[in-house]
This record gives C-alpha cells, sequence and structure tokens, in this order.
C-alpha cells in the first residue's frame, strides 16, 4: 500500500511473477472437503493447469485466478448456494501456515488482530484489513484494490473471508458465543438465510464498505491455546516470512513507486522505464509476465485517487481531474465512467 497524501493506494504486493496467490494449503483444505463430499479431486482441478501432486508443498502459492477456478470448479459440483460460506468455515486457523500459529498463541484477541494487521501481506495480495474502533465496538474492514474486483467472484470472496474470519474467532476462544454485525456490498442472495445462521440476526447487505464488527470487550478475552513464548517464535518466523516476500519486489509495484512519487506529474511509460534503469521493452515484457499493464496500473491509482479525493469532499471536480493530469475536464469524467460505471460527483455537493 502506498499512502499518497491522506490517500491510501493498493499496489500488488507479491513475490514471483503472479500478483494474486493463495497458499496450496487452502486448495487441500477444499479438495479434502469435496472428497468427503463425494467429489473427486479430478473434477476440482479440471481444466486449471493444478495437480493433487504439486499442491502438496503447502507452503507454496498458486495463483489467485487458479484458486478461483478450483472454487468455481467445486462449487459446480458441489450445487449449494452458500458454498462460500461453507468453505470459509472450513479454513482452519492452521491453513494460514505460520501467521495461523502466531494467532493461536497470542494471548487475546486485541493481540490476535495485532498481528494479523501487521502480517497480514502473507494472506492477502490485494486486499487490506483495516481496523476501526469506537466507545462500543471494533470494525474490521476488507477493502479490495480495483485490479481484485470482479463481479464474478466478489461475493464468494466476501462470503469465504468473513466465514473464515468469525469461525477463527469462535476456534480462538473455544466457541465462546459473542454477537457480531456484518455489512457486505453486495446485494442480498437468494440464500442470505445462511448468512444469518452463521452471523447472527445483524447482517447488512449492499452497504459502502465490507465490515465486521464486534463488541469492544471480546479483545480482551483470553485465548485457549494462549502461549506467549511461542506467540514469539512464530511471529518472528512471520517477520522472516514478511521480509523475503517484499525483498524482490514485482515491476507492477516499481511502476507504481515511480508513479506517485512526483504529485500531479504523471511519467509516461518510457520515462518509467528510465527511472527504472530498464528499457520499455523489458518493461513491457515484465508487467505482461505479472498479467498486467503500464496502463492498467496507470488508471487504476488514478481511479483509487479519483475516488479517495471525491470522498473527501475538499476539492472539486474540476480540481482533481487537473491533479491526476487530466487538463480536459470531459476527459476525465469520461475516464472516471469507464472506471466505475458512475459520473464523477463529490460527496454532498455538486459535480464540478
Amino acid at each position: 500500500m502506498v499512502i499518497y497524501g491522506q490517500v491510501c493506494i493498493f499496489m500488488p504486493n507479491a513475490s514471483g511473477t503472479d500478483n494474486y496467490f493463495f497458499f496450496n494449503s487452502y486448495a487441500l483444505v477444499l479438495l479434502q472437503w469435496m472428497k468427503s463430499q463425494g467429489i473427486a479431486s479430478s473434477k476440482v482441478l479440471e481444466n486449471t493447469g493444478l495437480s493433487l501432486d504439486g499442491l502438496q508443498n503447502i507452503e507454496q502459492r498458486i495463483p489467485e485466478s487458479k484458486f478461483f477456478e478450483l472454487l468455481q470448479n467445486a462449487r459446480g459440483h458441489f450445487g449449494e448456494e452458500a458454498f462460500g460460506l461453507q468453505f470459509g468455515a472450513k479454513i482452519t486457523l492452521v491453513s494460514h501456515g505460520v501467521l495461523g500459529q502466531a494467532l493461536i498463541s497470542s494471548q487475546n484477541i486485541g493481540h490476535a488482530v495485532e498481528v494479523l494487521l501487521k502480517y497480514q501481506a502473507l494472506l492477502f495480495s490485494q486486499a487490506f484489513i483495516e481496523l476501526k474502533q469506537d466507545e462500543n465496538e471494533v470494525h474490521v474492514d476488507l477493502i479490495f484494490s480495483e485490479q481484485a474486483k470482479s463481479e464474478n467472484i466478489d461475493v464468494l470472496r466476501h462470503e469465504v473471508i468473513f466465514s473464515c474470519m468469525v469461525i477463527s474467532l469462535r476456534q480462538m476462544l473455544a466457541a465462546q458465543s459473542f454477537p457480531v454485525i456484518l455489512h457486505v456490498c453486495h446485494n442480498a442472495p437468494t440464500w442470505k438465510q445462511a448468512y444469518h445462521d452463521l452471523f447472527g440476526p445483524e447482517v447488512y447487505f449492499g452497504a459502502d464498505i465490507n465490515r465486521l464488527s464486534i463488541d469492544k470487550s471480546v479483545l480482551t478475552l483470553p485465548l485457549l491455546f494462549a502461549n506467549h513464548a511461542m506467540a514469539e517464535i512464530f511471529e518472528q518466523q512471520c517477520e522472516i516470512l514478511l521480509a523475503q516476500q517484499t525483498k524482490e519486489k514485482p515491476y507492477s509495484q516499481k511502476v507504481g513507486k515511480v508513479l506517485l512519487a512526483r504529485p500531479g506529474y504523471w511519467p509516461n511509460i518510457d520515462e518509467t522505464a528510465q527511472a527504472l534503469f530498464t528499457s520499455t521493452r523489458s518493461l513491457r515484457r515484465h508487467l505482461s509476465a505479472e498479467q498486467t499493464s503500464f496502463q492498467t496500473l496507470l488508471d487504476d491509482i488514478r481511479c483509487n485517487l479519483a475516488k479517495e479525493y471525491l470522498k473527501q469532499n475538499q476539492h472539486s471536480v474540476s480540481e482533481i481531474a487537473m491533479v491526476l493530469g487530466y487538463s480536459d475536464l470531459s476527459n476525465f469524467r469520461r475516464a472516471y465512467q469507464r472506471w466505475t460505471g458512475e459520473t464523477p460527483k463529490r460527496k454532498n455537493s455538486l459535480a464540478s
């Protein structure tokens, strides 16, 4: 995540050549669950290019696109609409590797949340968890980058992650009961009762944000397997993994930093390549290997900035267009509509 003034911009955060990845362990959990339902692994793996043998190294990762192909295959054979909620409930803390062990060993929920926030990059490449608190509640906000959003998988993604969160909390607290409040951006599905069965009565669809809220008192509840010494060891291992993961940053992230380095000035691809001490041709090739392009990265950053500036309600649309490198307001309006499907408007204000 790159901070641009008061605006948070999400940049790809990954190792290797694929920006979107998940632990193999999640795929193995899926395959084992499907097997228990009488669905062969070969059916779930069909046309994904993945093999059961290749998934056995649980510390390795697979591209997000491949993981969601597995989910789509499994859901098709499984048949039940609430598939995402059920699968999320099958992902145990151990499935998260060393980070999961660090969470299990934490002293209380508050400590576990701190650990998750610190090392969340080990789990997410195109999402970000943000913690907010008010007088009575703690809010865990789940935010996705523009690149990660997809109408085909958003609902499935929300279901898996929030289901996994709640089940993990209950596991750490030895099934102690506590109320949760869930807000999700997607509209109510036909299986909305399954949400209430899992999360309780307070589930709100079509919200402005994806948010899980719990009572503040839950943070101080001691965990069943709290172990200070083990927690320190696992957190040290998380530090090592995080350092290894960020050591070789992908070109898409490097490009993002160049684009955000000089506020108000947007270098072209030739200038960006020069800043990265490579040729334009090589830069195009590297970005293509990461399944993106210079224009996609530029649009993603501009779109995120535009949304945040409009939300802040401190600048006119014309000023925002100028900051984002659009001398012609109409060109900015067309670009924003292409990115979001909406007309750029300040919150509770006029459009210019």
